[in-house]
């Protein structure tokens, strides 16, 4: 993940040829795995737990912005794993927001 957002920010693809801006953002919080999602995320819950605190302090040192997922979603109720339509709309809404907040005026 640090080394993706490392070759994003040395692209100079950003405006004028500068550092884009980036928002990196955690995933939601794990809930009661699917027969299938159990197969790939056994034992996840733990980790799943860390994510958010991982992901922002990778977020701090590539100096992009940070939004945690886990922090405004629910587990995902059909598989434990991804959000239904209400939790990708609210986090629509919320990644929105921090475009809004970091667009220059």
């Amino acid at each position: 993940m640090r080394h993706a957002l490392w070759t994003v920010q040395k692209s100079f693809a950003g405006p004028a040829g500068g550092v884009s801006q980036m928002l990196l953002i955690s995933p939601p919080a794990f809930g009661k795995f699917s027969p299938f999602m159990e197969l790939f995320f056994h034992g996840g819950e733990a980790t799943g737990r860390g994510l958010g605190a991982a992901y922002a302090t990778v977020a701090q040192a590539c100096a992009a912005r940070f939004l945690d997922a886990a922090s405004m979603l629910p587990p995902g109720p059909v598989d434990g794993v991804h959000p239904d339509a209400n939790g990708l709309r609210q986090l629509g809404e919320a990644i929105a927001k921090v475009i809004a907040e970091a667009a220059p005026r």
